[in-house]
């Protein structure tokens, strides 16, 4: 089973799902959506859990792929462009010119092409730096990127932990 960050291990173990399996769960992790759909596409793993936007990507990749379960997480918002606390980003428009890290068919990616459709902006308006989550926020740290677009666990993780910016301690 293809896993993001422990999400469906988690849930399976909380709820007591995994006692008494009659079979082995191999686990597989992959720190986002758009590695594990690789992985689904090449026929390594063989059940995993992808959002919207990262399975149109892979769809449109020619993977092979089917909907055998649908979550809707209704009044969430776990999505974001994040910004460090001292940037001049105030608005969508803003972005303009811009560098934005997020991982390449990730539902981050997704959000970051329409918010700037939505403000008249293409993708040819910014820079965009595709990374992994871990590497993703780095570079942010380190002022390598002026935005961020990315999903939950990581908007709630970069919110939620005070890191100080460049040149701060």
């Amino acid at each position: 089973m293809a896993n993001q960050k422990s999400t469906i291990k988690v849930l399976l173990e909380v709820s007591g799902e995994l006692k008494d399996v009659p079979y082995e769960i191999q686990f597989s992790e992959f720190p986002a959506a758009a590695p594990l759909g690789e992985a689904l596409n090449a026929g390594a793993v063989d059940i995993g859990a992808l959002g919207d936007a990262p399975y149109v990507f892979a769809l449109g990749a020619g993977a092979p792929l089917k909907v055998v379960s649908i979550l809707h997480a209704e009044g969430r918002y776990t999505t974001a462009i994040l910004a460090p606390k001292d940037s001049s980003l105030n608005t969508a428009a803003d972005l303009k010119g811009k560098r934005i890290v997020t991982t390449r068919g990730s539902i981050g990616h997704f959000l970051a092409i329409k918010t700037l459709r939505s403000v008249g902006l293409t993708t040819q308006d910014v820079q965009f730096i595709y990374l992994l989550p871990s590497e993703s926020r780095i570079l942010l740290d380190n002022g390598g990127a002026d935005a961020w677009s990315t999903w939950d666990p990581y908007t709630t993780i970069a919110t939620t932990q005070a890191r100080p910016g460049p040149g701060q301690r």
